[in-house]
């Protein structure tokens, strides 16, 4: 059988006379922890709430999402990400699509891929950046608290 290796596991095999980045292997896990409030005005289609600022240079590996409350049956979410400067264009899946957080336990928000023109997970963010969290459609709950944690890696 054939053995294969990823670009990494050939650097750190030493055979390719390149040294390995410590933000490729080694890195560490870093998180930006943020809590919002659901209320009147807050929650309107197309309104977007920051859940963080990360720096240039940050791998999104995801989010732990955790509601106090459903958020109501037919509310969603999308996650995304505008860079800090001025006149940024906001990316409102680059993280993931629209979809439904009708749980109180924490979930998982995240995607392997990249989404439109988003981020794709692991891929080195090219400026400091927001997360965002977006209401795309429906009635979202008055009073919810979102518990928001984003890990990234970044050394």
């Amino acid at each position: 059988m054939a053995e294969f290796k990823g670009v990494n596991s050939t650097i750190v095999d030493g055979t390719t006379g390149v040294r390995v980045q410590v933000a490729d292997v080694g890195g560490r896990v870093r998180t930006f922890h943020e809590e919002f409030t659901t209320a009147s005005g807050t929650h309107a289609t197309g309104s977007t709430i920051m859940f963080g600022v990360l720096p240039k240079g940050a791998r999104i590996i995801g989010l732990l999402v955790t509601a106090s409350a459903t958020l109501g049956a037919t509310g969603t979410i999308s996650w995304g990400t505008r860079a800090t400067a001025a006149g940024s264009t906001l990316d409102l899946d680059a993280i993931a699509a629209a979809a439904k957080h009708e749980v109180t336990v924490p979930t998982w928000i995240g995607t392997s891929a990249t989404t439109a023109a988003g981020v794709a997970m692991g891929e080195k963010l090219a400026a400091e950046s927001y997360i965002i969290g977006s209401w795309e459609t429906g009635q979202i709950a008055d009073g919810v608290k979102l518990i928001v944690d984003t890990f990234y890696q970044l050394d």
